[in-house]
């Protein structure tokens, strides 16, 4: 009974060292209110970025039609982002001049922010280099993980990734406003790789996979270019088990993608998983559904 006792005691004063740690060691980036840069630099009143989002936490294709036509010319109607578009070559042109995307990767990356700044960053001790660390962010959108790495390690040689958009500009300009180390890549073409000529010792790819046609192709790109020892996080969505609907997501051509990313990471003998779900494959042979994060190092 006593040991009982004490190991709740430990525990209890665990939880409370921890929540005393946390509040202590909170980003600054967290003191900010999601809307107040992203609204700042597309020069749009705070209610109308929180309007656009609609009322719930959510948002919707509508509210992302009345948000382009009001702010974008209203020339051009997009009723959805979907496979089919991004498969016919149009997935740069219905993303990059979207000040609506913007607000939605910011109001994402907000969310994400305890989950980057307590589980993820703290991944970058594995790291045992002693020079300047080079760190790519793909798909960056407006870098919430930037801003947080570069607030934590100002050191850290970081390039941002993306197709040239609102979101892009919005996030290199915040990440080299905390470093001037920071450059950025700019994809202007779906099936464009981009021009890397330096290896990386962590490669960040979270919730990108998805939403492109060619996964796999920039999956072994990207792995390419991992230095030895280097960590490589990706997170890749979606699901399966329900009827297959046309979005970038839930197609059975996206399934298939995700399948193949799969294959090919765990396929690779000097690439281990080293934190985040072992996920195998179900009776209807497709990986299933998986939105977290998983962690892979090269060996080295």
């Amino acid at each position: 009974m006593r040991l009982k006792n004490l190991k709740n005691y430990f525990i209890k004063t665990g939880l409370i060292v921890r929540e005393f740690y946390r509040r202590f060691n909170k980003p600054k980036l967290a003191k900010l209110k999601w809307y107040e840069k992203v609204a700042e630099y597309l020069c749009i009143p705070y209610e109308e970025v929180i309007k656009s989002l609609g009322l719930k936490s959510g948002y919707t294709q509508k509210d992302k039609i009345i948000f382009s036509e009001k702010y974008d010319g209203g020339n051009r109607i997009i009723t959805t982002i979907n496979r089919k578009a991004e498969l016919d070559g149009r997935w740069i042109e219905v993303w990059k001049d979207l000040k609506y995307i913007a607000i939605v990767q910011e109001f994402m990356g907000f969310k994400r922010i305890n989950e980057i700044w307590y589980n993820i960053l703290p991944l970058i001790k594995k790291l045992k280099y002693s020079d300047k660390l080079k760190i790519l962010d793909y798909g960056c959108g407006t870098s919430i993980f930037g801003r947080l790495l570069l607030e934590k390690y100002p050191e850290v040689k970081l390039t941002l990734c993306d197709s040239d958009g609102y979101h892009f500009r919005f996030g290199l300009e915040e990440c080299k406003k905390l470093s001037n180390l920071t450059k950025g890549i700019k994809i202007t073409s779906i099936y464009e790789l981009p021009k890397l000529d330096e290896k990386y010792d962590f490669i960040y790819c979270y919730t990108v996979l998805e939403h492109i046609p060619n996964s796999l192709q920039v999956l072994k790109y990207l792995c390419s270019y991992l230095r030895i020892g280097g960590i490589f996080l990706e997170s890749y969505g979606g699901k399966t088990g329900d009827d297959p609907v046309d979005n970038s997501a839930d197609s059975i051509q996206a399934w298939n993608q995700r399948d193949d990313c799969f294959d090919y990471l765990y396929s690779l003998k000097d690439l281990v998983q080293i934190s985040g779900e072992i996920i195998e494959k179900s009776n209807d042979s497709h990986y299933p559904e998986s939105g977290r994060y998983r962690v892979w190092q090269l060996k080295g």
